[in-house]
């Protein structure tokens, strides 16, 4: 049996007053920043309509 336990977290993407839409480059440095804390992207849900948010879900290890 599996006894691995983890931390989650719930981060929300967004783009600016002027892009509507978060770019490739902010997701990955972002990502990469919280990879380097221990955190690996487990799921994401895109934005459905302009200004929305990107959720992202992670997981580390307790």
């Amino acid at each position: 049996m599996n006894d691995s336990r983890w931390n989650y977290k719930v981060i929300e993407l967004k783009g600016s007053f002027f892009r509507a839409t978060v770019s490739a480059q902010q997701m990955e440095e972002e990502l990469n920043r919280l990879g380097l804390q221990g955190w690996e992207l487990v799921s994401a849900d895109t934005a459905q309509k302009p200004f929305q948010p990107i959720r992202a879900i992670l997981k580390r290890p307790l």
